[in-house]
């Protein structure tokens, strides 16, 4: 386990975390619950929105207009991703771009700097040959996955009255910092679902608090087997992941729990593995480019690191942009959890 920080701000972060867990503790002991555990970008976030579309009352047109901003942050951070590796790996950008480019390495990673102008720019600049290019090698820096989507949906963006649409909330990535919660009923039966994000070096400050939780979903990005950590490039984000699970399966604070494993991004991780092999990341992988084949690696590779063998582990695909996709699997994994109410 990580040790904690040293930092002031280390530790007002560990404070808070505190204080939520305190005032969160009476109704923890009420409710099954449910912890959501993953490396960073992995889904988690995007799991807790499908928790409110699905079992809660979705969003309102007021909070869909909460994510404006993260939206155009989004929108300024991919567009100076993709102009800053386009210069990474040499390319050109055509002549009558030049002067956007421009203004994007000046262009500060806020919302407030997003305008019509550079929404305009950024329409210019991604059908600009090099930034395609670019894209194409995104595996090789750090880009969000929704970055093509939302390049496709800057008209709508701009327009007049805009309100965020599910899909875009969905995709919208927004860095979890503290204590998340979701709370729904399924089947008259009240659920909690919590997750406490960005909070790698507290880990072993919280961790023994949801020591009752009756199950953990952990979030894997599947299709990020190729894929640099953001904090660091150079560290890979399915061995991440890979170390992170063996931390959490093998903590004594989960020995009784009820393990799930959601291989999350599946949609993106089908394509990803037509042209890149996972030998890329596991030297022992040699199935090729075949799915089913990489699917069971993945899935082996994942419990292996369990000591206790006869832990069950339950795993599933998922796609967590995928409404009716999610609500197939957590409809399925219901049972699990059902059958642990005599743990709570």
């Amino acid at each position: 386990m990580g040790n904690c920080g040293g930092s002031e701000k280390q530790e007002a972060r560990t404070k808070r975390i505190d204080e939520q867990l305190k005032s969160q503790r009476p109704k923890l002991d009420n409710e099954i619950k449910i912890l959501l555990l993953g490396a960073g970008d992995s889904g988690k976030s995007t799991v807790m929105k499908q928790m409110k579309i699905i079992h809660g009352k979705g969003f309102t047109d007021t909070e869909k207009k909460e994510f404006i901003d993260a939206i155009y942050e989004n929108l300024i951070i991919n567009a100076k991703a993709l102009v800053h590796a386009v210069s990474r790996f040499g390319l050109e950008f055509l002549e009558e771009n030049e002067q956007k480019v421009s203004r994007f390495e000046k262009l500060a990673p806020h919302a407030s700097s997003f305008s019509s102008e550079i929404a305009q720019d950024m329409m210019d600049l991604w059908k600009d040959p090099a930034i395609k290019s670019a894209y194409t090698r995104s595996s090789e820096f750090q880009l969000n996955n929704s970055a093509e989507y939302f390049f496709g949906r800057i008209p709508d963006i701009i327009s007049s009255g805009y309100v965020p649409s599910v899909d875009d909330i969905l995709r919208v990535r927004i860095k979890t910092t503290g204590i998340n919660v979701s709370r729904f009923e399924v089947d008259s039966v009240e659920f909690q679902m919590v997750d406490v994000g960005g909070q790698r070096n507290e880990r072993k400050k919280w961790i023994h608090c949801f020591q009752n939780v009756t199950s953990a979903i952990f979030c894997v990005g599947t299709s990020e087997y190729d894929q640099g950590l953001y904090e660091d490039q150079s560290e890979n984000r399915m061995i991440e992941a890979l170390n992170l699970f063996a931390e959490i399966c093998n903590c004594k604070w989960f020995e009784n729990t009820e393990m799930i494993l959601f291989f999350n991004k599946d949609d993106l991780f089908r394509e990803k593995i037509k042209t890149v092999s996972l030998k890329t990341c596991f030297d022992d992988y040699d199935q090729g480019l075949d799915y089913e084949e990489a699917k069971t690696f993945l899935t082996r590779k994942f419990k292996s690191v369990c000591n206790n063998q006869s832990k069950r582990i339950y795993e599933h695909f998922t796609t967590a942009t995928n409404t009716k996709n999610i609500e197939y699997v957590f409809s399925d994994i219901k049972d699990i959890l059902l059958s642990n109410i005599k743990h709570i």
